[in-house]
């Protein structure tokens, strides 16, 4: 891959995850909007309403882990479940 090439591939790179803004929600949502009109992109339920907000969320390559106040939730980046642990 030519310098051109690769520096055309890290603005379209920079360009995907700028565009896209996660954020947790109190009903223990993750949601994920794009765009400058921050259109919807994903939503998904991370956790049971009765454990009330989304405490943190940590973005990996694999997916997006989100903590709240009694379990821990693992999810590919489009939302679909991949565990779930829940502190009894």
């Amino acid at each position: 891959m030519d310098r051109q090439r690769f520096c055309e591939y890290v603005q379209r790179l920079r360009g995907l995850i700028e565009s896209r803004i996660l954020t947790n929600c109190v009903q223990g949502r993750v949601m994920s909007f794009y765009g400058p009109n921050l259109e919807k992109y994903t939503s998904y339920k991370a956790h049971p309403v009765a454990e009330g907000a989304v405490q943190q969320l940590l973005f990996t390559e694999k997916g997006i882990l989100s903590i709240s106040k009694w379990s821990i939730h693992f999810a590919i980046r489009r939302g679909l479940t991949q565990w779930h642990l829940t502190y009894v």
